[in-house]
């Protein structure tokens, strides 16, 4: 995983006025799953990246997804709730969450991008495999490079 992201952006795209590469530092919080319904008082936009441990990160995250009311979503996984996650989750076996926040100047254009660039770039298992239809078809929604 990146903190500092190299974004690529299709030269063709006239809606946004920046250049094809995008180089920035972008908000992000490291938390431990069991310190979420304590301290994660947030309810706002984000990417967030699911790990079986911090030995795991950054290369072998099990899941990336994103969400408006992103607690509530990463409450979901925990319990068990989610289709994708359930195994992992009824066993414990999530405990660490990197969280990308849509703030300030960084919209959701720049977290549609680093979602995308993540799963491309790290593959996470639940990912590929279990919601590939839907990943797919996600990505292929979102036009940038």
């Amino acid at each position: 995983m990146k903190d500092k992201f190299i974004l690529y952006r299709n030269p063709e795209d006239i809606l946004f006025a920046f250049e094809k590469k995008e180089e920035f530092m972008y908000p992000h919080l490291f938390i431990e799953a069991n310190d979420i319904k304590d301290n994660l008082q947030m309810n706002c936009n984000a990417v967030y990246v699911l790990f079986e441990s911090k030995a795991h990160y950054p290369n072998t995250p099990l899941y990336i997804g994103k969400s408006s009311k992103v607690r509530d979503r990463l409450l979901y996984h925990l319990k068990g709730y989610e289709p994708r996650t359930r195994y992992y989750a009824n066993r414990g076996l999530i405990n660490f969450i990197l969280i990308y926040f849509e703030i300030g100047k960084y919209t959701s254009d720049h977290t549609n991008l680093i979602e995308k660039q993540l799963i491309k770039e790290y593959k996470p298992l639940l990912n590929t495999q279990y919601i590939k239809p839907f990943q797919e078809k996600r990505m292929r929604m979102n036009r940038f490079v």
